[in-house]
């Protein structure tokens, strides 16, 4: 029989299996390398009132084969507790994240700069609210074919793939 904090455990790792999995495909069908997590966010998606360095270390192992790399970003007036977590599939610039400022305003700099990366508040059409539930909702029914990522606007940059064609069957 497992122990308790076992299927604790297991309990969140299929939850960042989850999370990892619709964020990476929500980036990936927008454009971006990297997403910017709100700490409320990860919370209500966990159903956590309390956000311990556990769980955080938890999460970057866990979502590690969707985005190896991932820093956190912690309030100026509390350094003890992370305000933010930047999830990226790509190396981060040496220069990401200096200074005191909303997630929104970081990644419009980092953008600037050349690295693709957004706010979760910037990703349209996200599910809200941003609950398991709805996460694991949407990958079933995309899986079966029911349904798809929505279309990102056209400012939201798109990665350009040059398609092969295939010849006429014969």
């Amino acid at each position: 029989m497992a122990k308790p904090e076992h299927a604790y455990r297991e309990h969140y790792r299929r939850q960042h299996r989850h999370l990892g999995s619709y964020l990476a495909l929500q980036l990936w069908h927008a454009g971006y390398d990297a997403v910017i997590v709100d700490r409320s966010t990860l919370a209500t998606f966990h159903e956590l009132k309390r956000f311990t360095d556990e769980h955080l270390s938890w999460l970057k192992a866990d979502i590690r084969p969707y985005f190896p790399h991932a820093t956190t970003f912690t309030y100026t007036k509390t350094p003890s507790k992370f305000a933010s977590l930047v999830l990226s599939r790509v190396s981060l610039p040496s220069d990401f994240g200096s200074g005191s400022m909303s997630d929104e305003s970081r990644a419009e700099e980092a953008r600037a700069s050349g690295f693709r990366v957004a706010a979760l508040s910037e990703i349209r059409g996200l599910h809200k609210p941003f609950t398991e539930k709805n996460v694991v909702s949407f990958l079933a029914l995309l899986a079966c074919g029911l349904d798809f990522p929505s279309t990102p606007s056209s400012d939201t940059p798109i990665i350009r793939r040059r398609v092969r064609t295939l010849p006429p069957r014969t």
